[in-house]
């Protein structure tokens, strides 16, 4: 069949190939805008590798037949180092936007006459702004006080995926990855993609009020405090993103251990079933036992780093997901409210005697900011369902494995050890936001319903003052 097989061999490759390029630009591009906005105080220096792989691989040879040599391919491998340049740069950003935050306030809450045209509209709008302006601040602070705790944690995140690569190339030669694997990783790239177009097009409604508020080419202060405020709301989605970025990392290293402890499991059952009592065959498979253990405490070391790794990251992130949570419902509840009173307030039809027709960008605005929260809130209840399915992938395996005294010491003790690990990770592994609640899908239906209660308080207010 020449159409499957074009599809197969051209068509796939080459939309890798374009997304792989199109995300390493546009990674790079938040790479650089995080270390503007004072939120990342590092430079990326590329080492080569030097270490030459080239020994004949040991459990994977006894596994999977011939053994290949494996040549230094002299792949340059990237490591964060710590910049005190760019940490001086993120204290004066942090200085600038706590100086400036209360003069811009004052210059919006005075000029803008669409909010001052009303009551309830002053209030919403007040509470707007000191909650943007707040929440920056306090984001800066948070990366600029533990910069160096965010940069190990993001080496310790390199350092595994070059590790699990290393463990994952045996499996990746011998085709024995599957159409799940690549299915994995397109879902973290069509995420990551819908991130980024919500990313870019968050700023639709600032270009907009921008291009439309008669006070903007009048006073050059009040434009600049407009563009400031959009640049703090910047900063906050630039520090979710890179949340969001440690999420999708970490997961796919997870799935990716969950693949390789599944294939040893299924390697040790193999063993089983080729055993006989040969003297010389016990002996083989007895060695092949051991270098399967050794891949098993490899795997469990590289587990157990993820898992500390993502409570440390979560931690870390806590204060900025505790504002974003604050941020994003305020956003879409005063747009949304804005949106009523132009077209059913009984103030606004007194006074223009016209309704306003729906504003499409506020709607783009809003609904950016919403996705991109559930985005980050439904990744880390998937990052949680991975380290659950490697309990369930554990059970599996072990059930699977017959009864007997045919496994060798070291192999039935690191199985054991494994589960020991994974019942004791389960106890103490919790996300949640600064420790007041769990980050989990059921958070998104109290987002909605706090923002739909808000909403029809501010209703009934302007039915009652605007009579």
């Amino acid at each position: 069949m020449p159409l499957p097989h074009f599809r197969t061999c051209f068509l796939i490759p080459q939309a890798r190939w374009i997304m792989q390029q199109l995300m390493k630009r546009l990674l790079q591009g938040l790479y650089w805008m995080a270390k503007v906005f004072g939120l990342l105080a590092a430079t990326s220096t590329p080492t080569k590798q030097t270490e030459a792989t080239s020994t004949t691989t040991t459990s994977s040879t006894k596994r999977c037949g011939k053994g290949k040599t494996r040549q230094p391919s002299g792949r340059m491998e990237w490591k964060l180092h710590y910049s005190r340049y760019w940490r001086l740069h993120g204290y004066l950003v942090m200085i600038f936007v706590g100086c400036y935050s209360p003069y811009a306030f004052w210059t919006i809450f005075c000029r803008m006459s669409f909010l001052r045209q009303n009551r309830l509209l002053l209030i919403i709008g007040f509470n707007r702004y000191v909650l943007v302006l707040f929440c920056a601040f306090f984001t800066l602070y948070i990366h600029t006080s533990k910069q160096k705790s965010m940069l190990k944690c993001l080496n310790g995140l390199l350092n595994n995926q070059r590790e699990l690569k290393r463990l994952m190339m045996p499996v990746s030669e011998n085709c024995r990855t599957t159409s799940a694997s690549y299915l994995h990783t397109w879902n973290h790239s069509i995420a990551l993609g819908v991130f980024l177009i919500c990313f870019v097009c968050s700023s639709s409604h600032t270009v907009q009020l921008l291009s439309i508020d008669p006070e903007v080419p009048r006073n050059i202060a009040y434009a600049f405090s407009l563009f400031f405020v959009f640049l703090c709301q910047l900063c906050l989605e630039l520090s979710l993103g890179m949340y969001f970025l440690a999420l999708l990392l970490i997961t796919h290293l997870v799935h990716q251990c969950n693949v390789l402890l599944k294939q040893i499991l299924n390697d040790v059952n193999d063993i089983h079933r080729r055993h006989t009592q040969t003297l010389h065959r016990r002996t083989f498979y007895s060695a092949q036992q051991y270098w399967l253990s050794l891949e098993l405490w490899q795997v469990l070391r590289v587990h157990f780093d993820l898992m500390r790794l993502s409570r440390c990251i979560t931690s870390l992130h806590g204060g900025q997901m505790l504002c974003f949570m604050a941020f994003v419902p305020m956003e879409c509840m005063v747009h949304l409210f804005i949106s009523y009173f132009v077209y059913y307030s009984r103030a606004f039809l007194r006074r223009f005697h016209r309704r306003l027709p729906l504003n499409m960008y506020a709607m783009v605005f809003i609904g950016s900011l919403f996705i991109n929260l559930s985005l980050v809130i439904l990744y880390t209840h998937r990052m949680k369902r991975k380290f659950a399915e490697t309990r369930n992938t554990l059970s599996w395996g072990v059930t699977a494995l017959p009864s007997g005294n045919w496994m060798t010491k070291q192999l039935r003790e690191t199985i054991q050890y494994w589960g020991l690990y994974l019942k004791q990770g389960k106890r103490i592994f919790r996300i949640t936001a600064c420790g007041l609640f769990k980050l989990n899908n059921a958070i998104l239906f109290c987002i909605v319903q706090g923002m739909l209660i808000y909403m029809m308080i501010l209703i009934q207010f302007d039915k009652v003052i605007n009579k």
